[in-house]
């Protein structure tokens, strides 16, 4: 809860004007411009606390300030005149320096950057300046224009800060958040502030130098960065305001007109119009201002608020409503704050209303609630919020008020506490003698600090000190003093002050009597506590000194210990607490991220030991980084002990949250108690919300509360250790204090949510005529003994304590003197909680409720530990617990019993719906029997109907009542309860009812029934034709039966499919043609019947025997009746469904047949029947019959069947065949299957496949397979393909043919050779071609000297040839000589050719130009080499340049193919390939 406290800035300057102000956007500084007309205008600087800064000095002038504007990070102000003269004023110099102004009219415009990168300077003229910063704030002119148009408004195009509005919680943007003074992410977890570090970080911004300009006559300018200037919109009225929406990329454009427009920006600038609006009101009141992501706020001087939703297209009005408005109340001004998501609006009766928004009905104008309203001097004409600290300016033309946001204070000491309502007063309660005061007092209160008889309050400014009357109905001042204390505590006469960093003991008026300094390493002095005669005080560094009030002046109880030496990642103290023996001092920290840690630390002051109890975990320092044992992810599968499964259940419970505030128990040094709050996940809606709107069950409050008090016990031998845990009711804020048997809570006064004065639109919670602001909770322990004496108080502490530990010897001990029945009772029920069900038998024996001793015993036989104390929770009628246990441990069947027996069918049958659908059915049942139970007959008519029992139970319940009965059965469209109302009323003589009800439920049976039973057999036949219904054939069938009429009766049993019947009295009628129709209709039995009575007739009914025998499935019988009466077109349709399962003999008959009469195919479908393959494809071979896949696969012996060597010959002989047949691929399947893999080779060669071959080859991995795939490669065209080359050397490289692989290569180079003339190419042929061999010939030197002494010199000879051909670049004559010698010294052109060697001198001599010479070679070329053609060896190209040159017909003959080409000798195949 807050208050705003309010600072009038000390005017100095009396009887002027305040005409703006502009504060900057992080330090407190706030800047006021002011004019008079004997003083001129001028500008003056204000802290936060109202204070005027020194060092701005204006010097006297009769013109006024028109624009003031801060840089967004350095402290440097920007003045704008009205004679167009620009000044800066910086912190560092605290003197005003001119800037070489371009403008000559008032400056009315002047706005800096997101990151101060640019200035932007506008005037009344139209002249629009550029302006470029740097890092000392000096600024030079960018760009300048001269637009002629007085300037109104301008906005940057900004940039979204996306931290500023999470989708879910990310910590470390709340961290950069909160160190950004971002009150939103400091408010998700306390309302703690920094008191040193709020301002050590900056959050960088970024920043678009872009920007929309607004000028007089209605025109909008877009201003780029370089400074290029276009229009892109002329509205119909001068522009009155623009807003930029960047999660959008939207500009919100408002005329003087009172138009407002939504346009959509596109990347260049252009705008495209969104939606129009004309609003109402004063045009001269109008104001403007974002209410948040996407919300817009409008006021027109009206007593309301217009609020549009951009991204909804929603727009609605909140009202001034409540009795802190007036009818004479009109919004003036409106400012925005998004650090803390509030609104504020000024109104024309000087109140300040700030609003703030919850979501928690469907219209959205009730969601907005009033926070506070404070009041100021005069009308609020405008409201600036500013600085990190989110301090609010309302400026009323004669004052400047500052509004600063404070905590409401409280307090709990001595059963006395303290709260503040207002400002300026307390509200007092002594619980001792249960006696309520209200204190005003003179100063804004800070902080206070309560006693038995005495409270102390302080302003940051002065102290005061009250004592109260005796009967505390009023207090007087007994001390009062100037002091800026950070905070104060009072023992007795003393007062105790955290005052300038240091603390300082004074008496109550201020004289100082001792004073403890605080060193630059401890901190500042900022947290003091006592408890008993204990007192800890506390700096920001962490630093905690502990002292002791008994004696005349303090005396330390032990050294100072250092918090932060103890913590990691430690930032600040946030505050600490001391027991009341002095033994133990607890502590609450914030992380170097400024987010509170969840841990709270104690400091074992015997010891020196610091321990912790994380919160967020739910564990303590000792088990924090331990995995509990026989869990899902330890390795110690030892059972649980009673201590440990304590703290486990523990966590479960209070896990996921940190800590807020935290208290020592005044009478027990061992206990204290945490508020713990949950973690912030802005995912889910508030818990308020939620159960508003879900109605959410306590048991789920329970489970879900964002609040949990936890009261836990400290010690040296068993660490800390939770006692108990409850939810803080919606009806609460926060916890005050505690002292045994109660919690002390603080109630809401804004009733947000819970207790909202809808009839008046408001949340005011500020209501001083209050009686009392706390309320108080009983401990669990200690229900029913809130009266109780001390022994037994103190008892039921110990036994308390000793359960929690699990110390069940110590707890009887400590609660064996008490016999109070309700004790015993309150015990079980802390065994509930604790799930001690061992000492919950004890507290049932000694209760004497044996009922509950019984259900704890079938409890037993419950797997799940919370299903069984759930259980026990429901006999001790604790219900909202038994139902948060079953949700814990999923069981969900016992949760949904738990609603139905106590009357909550609602929930039952949500829970049935969404986690027990098995039991859904009988959760409706039971519904319908409770409302039956009560008398709500209808209400109960749907659960039966949901429950699927509605044929039998609604008749059953309205029997009774048989107009009900009547109208439930003419309204439901069930053919069940339609057709029972039938068989009512067939039963009480109303047939023409029963005929209506019976067809209603399509019931035809029964229609026919009563028809024949009205001898309307004309009406029944025609029902049983038009619907099929088979059981009303069959019953009409029979009647007709009875009555002879056969033909009708057959006619009506074939409709009805009983064939036996029809079959039967066409026997009996000797009806034989019809009886065979009917037969081949029905099944196998009526089929064989009707074949036995057509054999009995002898010749003439053969046929049709053979037939349904057929038909039946006797296909033996059927063959051998049509072998014995030569049926021999039968024979053919039988031999179609003959199997494997027939008579062996049976299918040789049936094959012989075939063979005799020429079908020879179906001989062979026979033999293959009868698994006679080997007949079968002698048969094929002998009569040609072409064996395809399909006869292949028949013809072969299924896996598994015979032996392996019957199946390879039956194998073979199939592929025989097919070979035989010229069906190649087939007889390659097939010898593969047979393992022949050889003649599968042949086979595939024999198809031509190349594709094939090369695939067998690389699958089958056998050396003759390699070798016969490279042969057939060889007999292709492999020259043109260099897949295949590579297949050729791969396969007699993989099969070892070297000698092969070294003819291939040698014929590899002679093709190169003779086809493309590459001498390189076929050099590296022959090399290796020559390795091969080598490999190929190990051992047989004889062999290897013949051939291998072939290929060394036609190596020799094509290297000579290669080297020859490359001398010519170097030296040509030589080369003329040697290519001359090396042609006189070839044998023959088997290696080199001739042709190519006068080739090579010819083509020499043309490039030299010699044509005569070359002329002359060419035919000595035709005398030496007389098989050679010119054309193939010498290139056309040379041969047209010497025929040219020389004037004679070269005769060509045929031309060689001179296209480059051939083999590649770089591949190369590997031995292990």
């Amino acid at each position: 809860m807050s208050v705003y406290f309010d600072r009038y800035i000390d005017d100095q300057q009396r009887g002027v004007l305040k005409v703006g102000l502009e504060w900057h956007r992080v330090a407190p500084l706030v800047a006021v411009s002011w004019y008079s007309e004997q003083q001129g205008g001028g500008v003056s600087l204000y802290n936060d606390e109202g204070d005027l800064v020194p060092g701005l000095s204006v010097p006297a002038s009769s013109t006024q300030v028109t624009a003031i504007v801060w840089h967004p990070i350095k402290k440097v102000l920007l003045l704008g005149w009205e004679t167009g003269v620009l000044q800066t004023w910086s912190e560092h110099d605290r003197a005003l320096t001119d800037i070489q102004s371009l403008h000559k009219s008032p400056v009315t415009l002047a706005m800096w950057s997101a990151a101060g990168g640019r200035l932007i300077t506008a005037d009344t003229s139209g002249t629009l300046v550029g302006w470029k910063g740097d890092g000392q704030c000096n600024v030079t002119v960018v760009f300048q224009h001269d637009l002629k148009d007085p300037l109104t408004q301008l906005v940057y195009r900004s940039v979204e800060e996306h931290h500023q509005q999470q989708p879910s919680v990310d910590l470390g943007g709340l961290a950069k958040a909160a160190v950004s003074g971002d009150e939103v992410a400091l408010d998700m977890f306390s309302s703690w502030r920094p008191k040193t570090s709020s301002t050590r970080f900056l959050v960088a911004r970024q920043e678009n130098l872009n920007l929309f300009v607004g000028s007089a006559s209605g025109i909008i300018y877009y201003i780029t960065e370089s400074g290029n200037c276009m229009e892109v919109l002329q509205a119909d009225g001068a522009i009155r305001f623009l807003l930029f929406y960047e999660g959008k990329e939207e500009l919100v454009v408002v005329t003087e007109t009172m138009v407002l427009g939504e346009f959509q920006v596109e990347y260049d600038g252009t705008l495209t119009e969104i939606t129009k609006v004309k609003l109402s009101g004063r045009n001269q009141d109008m104001q403007l201002s974002w209410a948040g992501p996407g919300v817009l706020a409008v006021a027109t001087g009206e007593p309301h608020i217009r609020l549009w939703d951009l991204d909804k297209g929603d727009n609605y009005a909140v009202r001034l409503d409540g009795h802190y408005f007036n009818e004479q109340d009109a919004v003036l001004s409106l400012a925005f704050c998004p650090g803390k998501a509030v609104l504020a609006a000024g109104t024309s009766m000087g109140k300040v209303a700030f609003y703030k928004y919850f979501k928690v009905e469907k219209d959205e104008e009730h969601n907005w609630h009033v926070q506070y309203v404070a009041t100021v001097s005069g009308p609020a004409k405008m409201c600036r919020w500013g600085s990190t600290k989110n301090l609010l300016a309302v400026n009323t033309v004669k004052d400047v008020v500052i509004l600063r946001e404070h905590q409401m204070c409280t307090h709990f000491n001595d059963m006395v506490s303290a709260v503040q309502v207002s400002p300026t007063q307390l509200s007092i309660d002594i619980f001792t003698t249960k006696q309520h005061m209200e204190l005003k007092s003179d100063i804004q209160i800070q902080g206070t600090f309560v006693a038995v008889d005495q409270v102390v309050i302080w302003s940051g400014r002065r102290v005061v000190v009250y004592e109260f009357s005796p009967d505390a109905q009023h207090a007087r001042v007994v001390g009062s003093f100037e002091s800026t204390c950070e905070m104060a505590a009072l023992y007795e006469t003393n007062l105790y002050l955290a005052d300038q960093g240091n603390l300082v003991v004074t008496n109550f008026q201020g004289a100082v009597k001792q004073k403890i300094d605080f060193t630059d390493k401890e901190g500042e002095a900022m947290y003091i506590d006592i408890n008993g005669t204990s007192m800890v005080v506390g700096s920001v560094n962490g630093a905690l000194k502990l002292f002791d009030l008994s004696r005349r002046e303090l005396r330390s109880l032990a050294n100072p210990k250092f918090i932060s030496e103890s913590v990691p990642d430690f930032g600040e103290l946030i505050q600490c607490r001391v027991n009341c023996k002095g033994t133990k001092v607890s502590c609450l920290v914030a992380q170097s991220s400024l987010l509170p840690d969840p841990k709270v630390y104690i400091w074992d002051v015997d010891t020196d030991a610091v321990s912790y109890f994380n919160f967020s975990s739910g564990r303590e320092d000792e088990d924090d980084q331990r995995v509990p044992p026989n869990s899902a992810t330890s390795t110690d599968s030892r059972e649980l002990t009673v201590m440990e499964r304590t703290k486990l259940e523990s966590s479960r419970s209070v896990g996921g949250r940190f800590v807020v505030n935290h208290f020592w128990e005044p009478s027990d040094a061992r206990l204290f108690v945490c508020e713990a709050k949950l973690l912030p996940d802005t995912t889910k809606p508030p818990l308020s919300s939620t159960l508003l709107l879900n109605k959410t069950s306590s048991a789920q409050v329970r489970l879900q509360s964002e609040l949990l008090i936890v009261s836990m016990f400290s010690t040296s031998e068993s660490g800390v250790v939770v006692q108990d845990w409850v939810p803080l009711g919606e009806q609460h804020s926060h916890v005050v204090g505690v002292a045994v048997p109660y919690f002390y809570l603080l109630l809401k006064l804004d009733s947000l949510i819970l207790d909202a004065d809808k009839d008046a639109g408001s949340s005011m919670y500020l209501t001083s005529n209050r009686p009392s602001q706390i309320s108080t909770h009983v401990m669990r322990d200690f229900q029913g003994l809130e009266n109780a004496d001390k022994p037994t108080k103190q008892a039921m502490m110990e036994f308390s304590y000793h359960l929690s530990v699990g110390n069940m010897d110590e707890a009887f001990k400590a609660i064996k003197t008490i016999k109070s029945q309700q004790v015993w009772e309150n015990m079980a029920r802390m065994c509930v909680k604790s799930k001690r069900l061992d000492v919950a038998s004890v507290c049932l024996g000694n209760m004497g409720f044996a009922r509950g001793a019984r259900m704890l015993k079938i409890a037993q036989s419950e797997p799940e530990l919370d299903a069984r104390v759930a259980m026990l929770a429901v006999v001790l009628d604790m219900t909202e617990e038994a139902a948060h246990l079953y949700q814990r441990c999923g069981r969900w069947d016992l949760l949904n019993r738990l609603y139905q027996d106590t009357g909550e069918m609602e929930k039952a049958i949500e829970l049935a719906r969404t986690k027990d659908r098995i039991h859904l059915r009988h959760t409706f049942y039971r519904c319908a029997k409770t409302l039956e139970a009560r008398g709500e007959l209808q209400d109960a008519v749907p659960f039966y109907e949901q429950s699927e029992t509605h044929r039998f139970e609604v008749p059953r319940m309205l029997f009774d009542d048989t107009l009900a009965l009547e109208q439930y059965a003419t309204q439901t469209k069930d053919k069940g309860v339609k057709r029972w109302w039938a068989q009512y009323m067939e039963s009480t003589g109303d047939m023409d009812t029963a005929l209506e009800y019976y067809q209603a439920a399509e019931d035809y049976l029964s229609l026919a029934r009563v028809y024949c039973y009205l001898n309307d057999l004309d009406k029944a036949a025609k029902l049983a034709n038009d619907t099929g219904d088979r059981a009303a054939c069959y019953h009409l069938a029979r009647q007709y039966e009875n009555s002879d009429n056969i033909k009708e009766a057959i006619h009506f049993f074939t409709r009805a499919q009983a064939y036996g019947n029809a079959i039967r009295l066409c026997k009996e009628n000797q009806f034989d043609d019809q009886m065979l129709n009917l037969a081949l209709m029905a099944g196998p039995r009526e089929q064989l019947d009707a074949a036995r009575y057509f054999e009995s007739l002898g010749k003439g009914g053969i046929e049709r025997a053979v037939m349904l025998y057929h038909k039946a499935g006797l296909l033996t019988k059927a063959t051998d009746l049509a072998f014995k009466h030569q049926q021999f077109n039968a024979l053919q349709l039988i031999a179609n469904d003959l199997t494997s399962e027939c008579d062996p003999a049976l299918l040789q008959k049936c094959a012989a047949f075939f063979i005799e009469n020429g079908q020879f195919d179906k001989a062979v479908d026979m033999f293959a029947i009868s698994k006679k393959y080997v007949e079968a494809l002698d048969l094929c071979v002998e009569h040609n019959i072409p064996i395809t896949d399909e006869v292949a696969e028949r013809l072969t012996i299924p896996k598994g069947e015979g032996t392996d060597d019957e199946r390879s010959r039956v194998l073979l002989k199939v592929a025989e065949c097919a070979y035989a047949q010229n069906n190649y691929v087939l007889a390659t399947k097939k010898y593969t299957e047979a393992g022949d893999k050889v003649n599968a080779m042949k086979s595939l060669m024999k198809s031509g496949d190349t594709k094939r071959i090369i695939y067998f080859a690389q699958t089958s991995r056998e050396r003759d397979i390699y070798i016969m795939a490279a042969n057939y490669l060889q007999s292709t065209d492999w020259q043109k393909s260099p897949e295949i080359m590579k297949s050729i050397t791969t396969f007699y490289t993989k099969g070892k043919a070297y000698d092969l692989l070294a003819g291939f290569y040698d014929a590899c180079a002679q093709a190169e050779i003779d086809e493309f003339h590459d001498y390189d190419k076929a050099l590296s042929a022959l090399t290796e071609a020559y390795k091969s061999f080598s490999k190929s010939q190990q051992g047989n030197t004889g062999e290897l000297d013949n051939r291998g002494a072939n290929l060394r010199e036609k190596i020799e000879l094509v290297k000579k040839f290669v080297t020859i051909r490359g001398h010519f670049q170097v030296n040509p004559d030589e080369s003329m000589v040697a290519a001359r010698d090396f042609a006189n010294e070839l044998r023959n052109d088997e290696a080199v050719r001739r042709g190519d060697l006068y080739a090579m001198i010819v083509e020499y001599l043309a490039r030299q130009q010699k044509y005569e010479m070359a002329y002359k070679a060419i035919e000595q070329m035709r005398q030496r080499c007389p098989g050679a053609q010119v054309g193939h060896h010498i290139s056309e190209p040379v041969l047209l340049a010497i025929q040219q040159a020389v004037g004679v017909q070269i005769n060509r003959q045929s031309r060689g193919n001179l296209s480059g080409g051939g083999f590649d000798a770089n591949i190369e195949i590997s031995d292990d390939e």
